[in-house]
């Protein structure tokens, strides 16, 4: 028998016929190349392995390539394993589960491309870590917090991947800690009401496992200060306005905020210190949503805080009081580890900590340098890429409460560089519509762009498009029909406002009930102990207090109930009906929006057929200029090296590839490398000449991806490089300078060129003038294109407005039905509460009155039996009433939370409101300054922020006849009319420092770009300032100064010339300061008939009213384009001389002894 024994263990341990494996001391080897999939060819015949007996495994050398999930399970005391020199690509998550006393691990030598996230968490007692040789795999994330304190002990991170972390919950904590001995943090000091003050400790991770063991009630920790905390900027009227400062405020109180479970705040600009004011001990979590949140000075909380901001800045930190049940029982991630990680969303970066009650979500600039003594490195993702639901960060309200704070900082004018960056930040966060999830909120920022554009362009000023009467009507209705909307929300608000110190009443009467219960079970522990330590069997018991406390209760349920009914009868009553009045108000608006936001339409699908028609232009007259410039490159073979031929060479080349790039939409296609050394002093504007076409291709991208019948949705269809196109064209407004600059240079170039080769070299002026319209047609497309821009960004911004009014109306209802759902859901509960607790209640007294029956009779055996079921059911009422009670408590807590969302959506009625009131002043002010050069002053000019009062007051104030009466133009506009003749044999003159090709261009394309300031040689023009022409005409000349003839004198038979209005013009103001202006397609024919040299117009291109429709004055500093529509019937070879005659009307400047008016 012993030896049959002996026999078997020897078989055990080295294993039987033919199995690859044997177990010597402990250890499992196998033989090379034995085992290709682990554990399972471990189980194959001819195996017979006691796997309790193994501690450590050696398999290498074999051919697996995946440990997948319980490979160990097994092995129940398996303390080493050893698996280098395989062909291990992938260890899945769950592969190491319940391997708690593993302390070495080997896989080096590899083909290890992928650790799974978590997949080493469960190895708690890990010292020895060897990954190396793995050459693909750089990276493994842990879930588990106790995964970097060991990586941290042991110095795992040498000669391993980086390792990311991404904390969760840990199941494997408690496994972890038993590993761990006790070992008190000395910094912290227990005090004696059991708290310990854990405040002087930075890191608190290496002593979990001993709190968790430890007797206290709570313990005090520090959420860290930043290390170098970020500036707080001056917000000005953006947080002192009494809009900002009682923007949570129920009708300016903020009683209701103690009442509250979770509170909700939105702020511009928030100090941490002035969080404990509102809250109470009911208090479980504080939300802050605001621009910046900072610390001014040391604060302590005992509930969860959550803070979202574009800026954080902790000069100080955060005390945490946390209970001991909260800080070892957590349903989400342990409290004591710090959570930090990177999210790339949109086109920022957001960095989102948590640490025990405190998390903070923010934006930052770039992923901070780490210690060289950090181990575990936080996680970088992009959204799109994890799993992880991020709708709860767009908030509307938010957005809309920043948007106001935006318009409101820029007009104080003192702090530009904040608006920039909250514009910025919205938009880049805002910035993917799936990510948002919210269609409202996703709309909400779009208006975004609109601020940036005012913002920035303060230089730039709009010509207004709409007529007087129409604004004016607007203006009226809006006043109106704000008037009344407003004395709706007033009493809805004070509807609301009684509402809220009703539920506030409630909630005191039922904290009044939970006292009085609280003294019942006090006062029948007092008896029930009493009962149980008695000796005899005389009946001497008290219960007379449960009378007394029942009336009590039930006069509190009863008060409970009345309030119920007042609430509902009259506060919601009378809010419902106030909210359906006003839904009429907002309808009236909707209406007028639609109106202008057609209007809008109707300009976008204008611009999109003037660019589609410059483009068309541009590439005929890019493929003209290919054709000169091939012949000039002929011409000038013989003299090549000039310099001065060079450089002529350079410009033209550049700007042929100028054009091609720009017609091809593509700016690889500007190659001028080869030349770019002739040219140098131009190269920073050849440089911007790549970004022009860049622009203007995003720009025929956004023409292509419209749907031009349904631009009502803009918002809604707007992808990303949609919305980066839109923001970069703002930047081009002013950039058609650019082509001014390029026709000046190559005219210099070519006289210096003609000086040098004396005039030898034929085909530059034909070059030169192919050079010209393309550089022309290209200033014309910018100044279109960023038209263009501007029109989509209002008709966004306008959308926006009719979106959420739209929105609103719908809102405004059904926010009152959800307080009566809630209301209603209470009512419920208060009388599902009352039936559970009496059916409690009367089980348990049952009982009591029972043992008092038959307490003479009373034996010890049956004392004990009823104490037994009396102190049963005594715990069984305790814990229903807490349940009860905490269930009631919630409902009420949620009423209360659904009347301050009512509050929080009459705030963004009266945010939207004040978008639609400012576009008005805005229009008002664009207008002002067009006719008069009057800025609006700042005490006329009224913040988005004022009171509804403040805003409509200003608004009827408002004299809009002014903006079309010379009474406020400090000066008096004289009228005038001129004529400048252009001669294309008069190669001399220089028309605003570039050759004369404007006939030849006429004469060659029929059509042709002037600047009128530019045919102004003497420079009249500079000795007047608010030049604005009426009426403009071309006349088409021989070289004698004949007409040339018209086909005819019938319908159809006159020379017809299509005039274009700038887009973009300067006029100079009485301090002679060039003001540029902004202004939507205006075409008008000018057409004659000929008898000899008779000319009889048959229409004219005149500008009789402003403001109607998209009529206006230009100045003479613009583009105008005059086109040739019917050339065929005209003898065009004949043109030699055009006549441009112009009238309208001007103010002559002061002489020198003459005051300057002051705007």
């Amino acid at each position: 028998a012993i030896l049959l024994s002996f026999i078997l263990y020897a078989l055990v341990q080295s294993g039987s016929a033919g199995c690859p494996c044997t177990v010597e001391n402990g250890k499992l080897t196998c033989q090379e190349n034995t085992i290709t999939n682990f554990p399972e060819d471990l189980h194959a015949s001819g195996c017979s392995i006691d796997y309790a007996s193994v501690w450590g495994l050696v398999i290498e050398n074999q051919p697996i390539t995946l440990l997948k999930a319980n490979s160990f399970v097994d092995f129940p005391n398996l303390m080493q394993i050893a698996m280098s020199f395989n062909k291990i690509e992938r260890v899945e998550k769950f592969a190491f589960e319940g391997m708690t006393g593993v302390r070495t691990l080997f896989l080096k030598d590899n083909n290890l491309t992928l650790i799974e996230e978590g997949a080493l968490d469960s190895l708690v007692n890990l010292q020895h870590l060897d990954l190396r040789n793995n050459p693909l795999l750089d990276s493994y994330t842990t879930n588990a917090w106790h995964f970097c304190e060991n990586a941290a002990e042991y110095e795992l991170d040498v000669d391993s991947p980086t390792f990311f972390k991404d904390f969760k919950k840990s199941p494997d904590t408690t496994s972890y800690c038993g590993t761990k001995s006790d070992s008190p943090l000395e910094e912290c000091s227990r005090k004696d009401d059991g708290i310990i003050d854990c405040t002087s400790v930075g890191d608190l991770s290496s002593a979990p496992c001993y709190f968790q063991r430890e007797n206290f009630t709570s313990i005090f920790i520090n959420f860290p200060k930043d290390s170098q905390p970020t500036t707080v900027e001056n917000y000005y009227e953006g947080e002192s306005n009494a809009f900002f400062q009682e923007f949570n405020s129920q009708a300016g109180s903020m009683n209701h905020a103690q009442y509250m479970k979770e509170l909700t705040l939105y702020e511009t600009k928030y100090d941490l210190t002035r969080m404990n004011s509102l809250t109470s001990e009911r208090t479980e979590l504080v939300t802050i949503k605001a621009d910046t949140v900072y610390l001014s000075s040391p604060v302590t909380v005992n509930h969860k805080v959550r803070i979202q901001a574009r800026v954080v800045s902790l000069d100080h930190p955060i005390t945490m009081n946390i209970s001991k049940q909260a800080f070892v029982q957590t349903q989400d991630l342990e409290t004591y580890a710090f959570k930090e990680e990177y999210y790339y969303i949109g086109k920022v970066l957001m960095r989102e900590r948590s640490y025990g009650l405190v998390s903070i979500l923010q934006r930052v600039d770039a992923v901070p340098e780490l210690s060289t003594t950090d181990v575990c490195y936080p996680k970088v993702s992009k959204v799109e890429d994890t799993n992880k639901d991020v709708t709860e960060w767009y908030d509307i309200t938010m957005i809309n409460l920043h948007y106001v704070c935006g318009m409101t900082v820029m007009k104080t004018k003192m702090n530009s560089g904040l608006v920039d960056d909250i514009g910025k930040y919205i938009l880049g966060f805002v910035y993917d519509r799936d990510t948002v999830g919210s269609q409202g909120t996703f709309i909400a920022a779009q208006k975004f762009n609109r601020l940036l554009e005012l913002n920035k362009l303060n230089s730039v000023h709009n010509v207004p498009t709409y007529s007087i009467e129409t604004v004016k009507s607007l203006a009226n209705l809006m006043y109106d029909k704000m008037n009344n909307y407003k004395a709706n929300e007033l009493a809805q608000e004070n509807a609301l406002s009684r509402a809220t110190g009703r539920a506030v009443d409630m909630q005191r009467d039922f904290e009044t009930i939970n006292l009085q219960q609280e003294m019942y079970f006090s006062l029948e522990l007092t008896q029930l102990e009493a009962m149980w330590a008695a000796q005899n069997n005389t009946w001497y018991f008290d219960f007379e207090h449960r009378n007394a406390i029942e009336d009590q209760i039930s006069s509190s349920m009863d008060a409970i109930q009345n309030q119920m009914f007042e609430m509902q009868e009259q506060e919601l009553t009378l809010a419902l009906d106030e909210a359906i009045k006003s839904q009429a108000h907002i309808d009236a608006l909707i209406g007028k929006y639609e109106a202008q936001i057609q209007r809008l339409n109707d300009l976008v699908k204008s611009s999109v057929d003037v660019q589609t028609q410059l483009m068309q232009r541009l590439k005929d007259n890019t493929n003209n200029m290919d054709h000169e410039f091939e012949k000039f490159k002929q011409a000038i073979e013989d003299w090549k090296h000039a310099q001065e031929v060079k450089a002529v060479f350079a410009i033209f080349k550049a700007v042929l590839s100028f054009g091609i790039g720009l017609a091809t939409g593509n700016p690889e296609d500007l190659d001028i490398s080869d030349v770019i050394g002739d040219i140098q002093e131009i190269f920073e504007l050849l440089m911007e000449l790549v970004e022009i076409i860049e622009s203007c291709q995003d720009i025929q991208d956004m023409i292509n991806d419209l749907d031009i019948d349904n631009l009502a949705d803009i918002n809604l269809s707007m992808s990303t490089n949609f919305k980066d196109s839109l923001q970069t064209m703002v930047k081009l407004k002013l950039k058609g300078s650019d082509f001014d600059e390029l026709e000046r240079t190559a005219t210099v170039k070519i006289d210096a060129m003609n000086q040098a080769t004396n005039f030898e070299i034929s085909g530059a002026d034909d070059a030169m003038m192919a050079c010209l319209s393309v550089s022309d047609v290209g200033h014309q497309m910018i100044s279109e294109a960023s038209d263009f821009a501007d029109v989509l960004l209002q008709l966004s911004e306008e959308s926006d407005n009719l979106a959420v009014a739209q929105e609103d109306r719908e809102k405004t209802q059904q926010q009152i039905e959800n307080i009566n759902r809630e209301l209603e859901e209470l009512r419920q509960m208060r009388e599902q509460f009352m039936k559970d607790r009496e059916k409690a209640k009367e089980e348990y007294e049952k009982q009591i009155e029972d043992m008092k029956n038959n307490y003479e009779e009373i034996t010890e055996e049956m004392r004990a039996e009823y104490k037994e079921k009396i102190t049963k059911s005594f715990e069984n009422f305790k814990s229903t009433f807490g349940a009860l009670s905490q269930s009631y408590n919630g409902q009420m807590s949620r009423l209360i939370s659904s009347i301050h969302q009512k509050f929080y959506g009459l705030k963004e009625h009266s945010m939207n409101q004040r978008a639609m009131i400012l576009s008005l002043y805005i229009d008002y002010c664009d207008a002002d300054f067009y006719n008069s050069f009057k800025k609006c002053e700042d005490q006329n000019l009224p913040y988005m922020s004022d009171s509804i009062d403040t805003l409509l007051g200003k608004l009827i104030e408002i004299q809009w006849e002014s903006v079309v009466s010379n009474e406020n133009i400090p000066g008096t506009p004289i009228e005038f009319s001129g004529t400048f003749e252009v001669d294309s044999l008069n190669t001399e003159i220089l028309y605003g420092g570039k050759k004369n090709f404007i006939v030849e261009t006429l004469k060659n394309t029929s059509e042709v770009d002037i600047n009128l300031k530019d045919l102004d040689t003497e420079n009249r023009f500079d000795d007047f300032w608010r030049i604005r022409l009426e009426s403009l005409s071309l006349i088409l000349l021989d070289s004698d100064g004949f007409p040339l003839q018209s086909q005819g004198t019938s319908f159809g038979q006159e020379i017809q010339i299509r005039i274009r209005y700038p887009t973009v013009f300067n006029d100079i103001d009485n301090k002679k300061n060039s003001n540029s202006f902004l202004a939507q397609n205006f075409a008008c024919n000018s057409d004659y008939i000929t008898r000899g040299s008779d000319i009889e117009w048959k229409s004219s291109c005149q500008v009789d009213e402003e403001f109607s429709q998209k009529n206006y004055k230009p100045a003479a500093d613009g583009v105008f384009s005059f086109k040739i529509e019917n050339p065929e019937t005209i003898a065009i070879t004949d043109l030699n001389k055009v006549s441009v005659m112009f009238a309208g009307t001007r103010i002559r400047n002061q002489v020198k002894n003459e005051m300057i008016i002051e705007n």
